[in-house]
C-alpha cells in the first residue's frame, strides 16, 4: 500500500525503475478530476521514453483526494503481480523516478515524464526497508570521525584503530553489540562510501601477544593511516574479522532479537577495532572536510547465539579481470566444502543478513548454493544490483550452511564503457565481487573466497613470457605481508600486458567460459589473517543439477479470479475498510 501526494492539482506518477529512466520502468500515475473522482493507470516505459498503459491494471485505487493545492493518491497492488511489464516489489529494487503536472491528462497519452512544466526526478529508495528502530536499554560507543580530503585523494581508504570504552575483567563483564545508528556530517553523504569496522583477534597465547596489544593501544591514540599502503602497520592486517558494515543510504541497522556480536577479549585484555572508511573526491575538491559519527549499541543482556560474519567471493587479486567493452560480463569466487570444512560444525550455521559488494561496473549479484550433487535456491539474487545503494538485506527465512556444502558468489559487469580492462581492488576504477554473510553460532572463520588459476591466465593469454607470474595470486604487494616483484617483462607489468592486448582478436565467449568455468585457486583465512590448513587449495563449479524456480510460482490471473468465496469476501472487506479509513484520515487531514 502506497500514498502519492504531490503539490499539485493535475496528475502524479510514481515508478519503479533499475536504471532510473523510464524506459523499462514500472509506472502507476492518478490524478482527480474535477468532479471529484480519482483515477489511475497501471503502465510501462518502452524505448524513447514513450509510456504505455498496460493491457491489465493490478493497482486498486484505495483513496484519492484533491484539495487547493495538493493531489493525494492512495493504491495498492500484490508485491508480485507475474505480469510481464511490472516489477515484483523486492527488498533488493533500488531505485524509483516521480513525476507531476499541474494540469489533469486530457488523455492518456499526453502523460510524460519530459515535457515542459512536469517537475520530475529519481532517489534511491527500498519500500521493503523500513526504520531500524529504536533501541532501549542498551548502552552506546560513540564513534566520531574528521578525515580531510586532499586534492589528489580521489578515492582513499583510512584506517584508525579504537579501543573499547570498556574490559571483561569477569564473564559477567561480557557484551553484546546489537546494532548501531549512523549520523552524517559535513560532507560526508557525498564523500564517504563505506565503512567497515573489523575486530582486531589476535592469539593469546602466542609470546608475542602482549606486544601486539600494546603497539595496538598505541595505534589508537594516533589518526590512523591510509589502509593497505607501504605505511600502514603490519599489526592492522591482523584486523581482518568484520563487526560492522555500513553503506550509502542505511541510517541503522538491528541484530535479530536472538542474535549479538561479542565486543570484549574473553582474556580480559582491551579489545581493539579497526574503523576502515573509504572516502571519494571525484571532483578533486581541495580540502575537503569529512565529518560522520555512528552509535554503535551494546548490552549485557546477552543473546541466545554470538554471530559473525563471513567475507566469500572472488578474492582480491590480480588474477580477477574485466576485459573491456563487455556488455555483460561474468566472475565467481567460490567458497567450498575444502574451506567450510575447517571451522564449521557439522550442524551448520545459519545465515540471517547479506550484504553484496561490488563497484561502479557491477550490474547484477547472487550466491549460490550447492549441496550433496543438487543445486538448492540462491541465498540471495539482486539482478538490479547499484554501488550506489548497498543495503544490508535480511533473509525471509534463515539458511542453514553446512560444512560439505559449496557457495559461489556471481557477480555480472558492463564494461562498455572502459577501454582498458578492469582489475580488482579499492580504487575508483578498480572492482571487487564480494559478499557479506551474517550468520551464527560464529566461527574462527573470517574469509572464504577464490580467484581464477594462473595457469587458466597464462593459458588464455600467454603471460608465461612474464617473470614472476606465479604471483598474480597475492592480493597485492600492499595488501600482503612482503612486498614481492608483480609480474613483469623488463618495465612492463602484468596489468600492463593485458591492456596492450589487442581484444578483437580474442574468442571472448570462450575466454568468458574458461575464466568463470575453469579452476579457480582458494583463499581461506582464519581470524587474525591466519591461513587454514585446507586439504583442497583449488575449486571449480560443482557437478550439480542447476536450480530451476518452481512452476506455479507466479499464478495466473485465471488462477487469481478462482480464488474461493470466502477469500474473495475477506479481502473485500479489508479493501472496504482500509478505504474507509483512509478516507476518513485524509478528511481530517486537510481539514486541519
Amino acid at each position: 500500500m502506497i500514498q502519492m501526494a504531490a503539490e499539485t492539482r493535475g496528475w502524479v506518477s510514481l515508478g519503479l525503475s533499475p536504471g532510473g529512466k523510464v524506459t523499462g520502468a514500472d509506472l502507476i500515475t492518478g490524478w482527480v478530476d474535477g468532479a471529484g473522482q480519482g483515477h489511475i493507470r497501471d503502465q510501462h516505459g518502452t524505448q524513447g521514453d514513450v509510456i504505455e498503459t498496460d493491457d491489465h491494471s493490478d493497482w486498486v485505487l484505495l483513496s484519492a483526494v484533491e484539495n487547493e493545492t495538493h493531489t493525494v493518491l492512495v493504491v495498492s497492488r500484490q508485491l508480485n503481480t507475474c505480469d510481464v511489464h511490472d516489477l515484483p516489489f523486492l527488498d533488493t529494487i533500488k531505485r524509483i523516478i516521480y513525476a507531476y503536472s499541474q494540469e489533469d491528462p486530457t488523455n492518456v497519452s499526453t502523460i510524460t515524464y519530459s515535457n515542459q512544466g512536469v517537475k520530475n526526478g529519481s532517489r534511491y529508495l527500498s519500500f521493503l526497508l523500513g526504520d531500524p528502530g529504536e533501541v532501549r536499554g542498551a548502552s552506546v560507543w560513540s564513534l566520531n570521525f574528521n578525515h580531510t580530503l586532499g586534492k589528489k585523494s580521489r578515492r582513499i581508504t583510512w584506517c584508525k584503530i579504537e579501543k573499547f570504552p570498556q574490559a571483561a575483567e569477569k564473564e559477567e563483564d561480557r557484551v553484546h553489540y546489537i546494532g548501531f545508528d549512523f549520523h552524517h556530517g559535513e560532507n560526508s553523504e557525498v564523500h564517504l562510501k563505506h565503512v567497515a569496522i573489523y575486530e582486531c583477534a589476535g592469539d593469546a597465547n602466542s609470546w608475542t601477544y602482549h606486544q601486539e596489544r600494546a603497539r595496538l593501544d598505541h595505534y589508537s591514540s594516533q589518526k590512523g593511516h591510509a589502509c593497505y599502503s607501504h605505511d600502514t602497520p603490519s599489526d592492522y592486517s591482523k584486523c581482518n574479522l568484520n563487526v560492522i558494515l555500513w553503506t550509502p543510504r542505511t541510517k541503522g541497522v538491528r541484530e535479530p532479537e536472538h542474535v549479538g556480536v561479542p565486543l570484549l577479549s574473553n582474556d580480559g585484555s582491551p579489545s581493539y577495532f579497526m574503523v576502515e572508511a573509504q572516502y571519494e573526491n571525484s571532483n578533486s575538491m581541495p580540502n575537503v572536510n569529512v565529518q560522520w559519527k555512528m552509535d554503535v549499541y551494546y548490552t549485557r543482556t546477552l543473546r541466545q547465539y554470538e554471530s559473525g560474519i563471513l567475507k566469500v567471493g572472488s578474492t582480491l587479486n590480480f588474477a580477477m579481470l574485466i576485459p573491456p567493452g563487455q556488455k555483460t560480463w561474468k566472475i565467481a569466487g567460490h567458497c567450498p566444502d575444502g574451506c567450510l570444512n575447517e571451522a564449521v560444525p557439522n550442524s551448520g550455521i545459519k545465515v540471517y543478513q547479506v550484504l553484496l559488494h561490488a563497484h561502479s561496473l557491477g550490474t547484477a549479484m547472487r550466491i549460490r548454493h550447492f549441496r550433496d550433487g543438487e543445486e538448492l535456491q540462491p541465498i540471495i539474487t539482486d539482478d538490479y544490483y547499484d554501488t550506489n545503494f548497498q543495503p544490508i538485506l535480511s533473509l525471509s527465512e534463515e539458511r542453514t550452511v553446512l560444512p560439505t556444502d559449496h557457495l559461489t558468489t556471481e557477480c555480472v559487469y558492463d564494461s562498455s564503457s572502459r577501454q582498458n580492462s578492469t582489475f580488482s581492488g579499492y580504487g575508483d576504477a578498480d572492482e571487487a565481487c564480494l559478499a557479506y554473510l551474517f550468520y551464527y553460532p560464529r566461527v574462527s572463520l573470517a574469509e572464504c573466497s577464490s580467484v581464477t588459476h594462473h595457469d587458466v591466465i597464462k593459458a588464455e593469454f600467454h603471460t608465461g613470457e612474464l617473470e614472476d607470474e606465479e604471483n598474480l595470486l597475492l592480493q597485492s604487494p600492499l595488501l600482503e605481508p612482503i612486498n614481492p616483484r608483480l609480474p613483469r617483462k623488463g618495465d612492463v607489468f602484468f596489468q600492463d600486458y593485458i591492456n596492450a592486448l589487442n581484444w578483437s582478436e580474442f574468442d571472448m565467449r570462450n575466454i568468458q567460459e574458461d575464466l568463470y568455468r575453469g579452476p579457480h585457486v582458494t583463499r581461506c583465512l582464519l581470524t587474525a589473517g591466519i591461513p587454514a590448513q585446507v586439504s583442497k587449495t583449488t575449486a571449480e563449479f560443482p557437478e550439480a543439477y542447476e536450480y530451476e524456480e518452481l512452476e506455479g510460482q507466479c499464478p495466473s490471473i485465471l488462477q487469481r479470479e478462482s480464488t474461493s468465496n470466502s477469500q474473495v469476501t475477506r479481502t473485500s472487506r479489508c479493501v472496504l475498510l482500509t478505504t474507509l479509513l483512509f478516507h476518513t484520515i485524509m478528511i481530517l487531514l486537510l481539514w486541519l
